[in-house]
């Protein structure tokens, strides 16, 4: 007997896709945790939002009402919903995005708190940098610098020669 090891999350998240599925197709019937734990392996690998799953479902019963959804209808489609969505988001988003997957793999190194694989950023601010997108003009959501003030390190105190990446981009603390 083959045991499927899923976490309580993948459980979760199986369980709410075939109960969307469930409701387009009566096919389905009652809850089984056979099942679930089965999509579950099956759906894994490929790190599916949740969100994009359920989409996925949908989608595959607006085109194929008379077939039953299987997992790798909800794998197929769900890539191709998570594609599309990727391709439409701003390339800053985009590059942010990316170099935040090199960080979690090991292939950028980072300053923390600029957010871009750039060392030795102490020192003398660089008034140029400061002037890109009138960061000096806005305080800093990061290190808390007041407008016409620098940057700091959150670790040392002192001073950046850049400001902070989401002072440069003028995002909120909360985006």
């Amino acid at each position: 007997m083959t045991i499927i090891e899923a976490t309580p999350q993948q459980l979760a998240d199986a369980g709410a896709i075939i109960g969307r599925s469930a409701l387009f197709d009566n096919r389905f019937g009652e809850p089984d945790i056979g099942r679930a734990s089965a999509w579950a392996e099956a759906l894994a690998p490929y790190n599916l939002e949740i969100s994009d799953a359920l989409n996925a479902v949908t989608a595959h019963y607006r085109a194929e009402p008379e077939r039953m959804i299987m997992p790798a209808d909800v794998i197929r489609l769900g890539r191709e919903i998570r594609i599309d969505r990727s391709q439409r988001e701003p390339a800053e988003d985009r590059e942010l995005r990316q170099l935040q997957h090199d960080l979690k793999h090991g292939l950028a190194q980072t300053d923390p708190q600029i957010g871009l694989p750039i060392r030795g950023v102490d020192g003398p601010p660089v008034p140029g940098a400061y002037e890109v997108n009138n960061a000096v003009d806005r305080g800093c959501p990061t290190c808390g610098a007041e407008p016409m003030t620098p940057c700091t390190s959150r670790i040392t105190g002192s001073p950046r020669k850049m400001p902070c990446l989401r002072r440069m981009t003028g995002k909120r603390a909360d985006q």
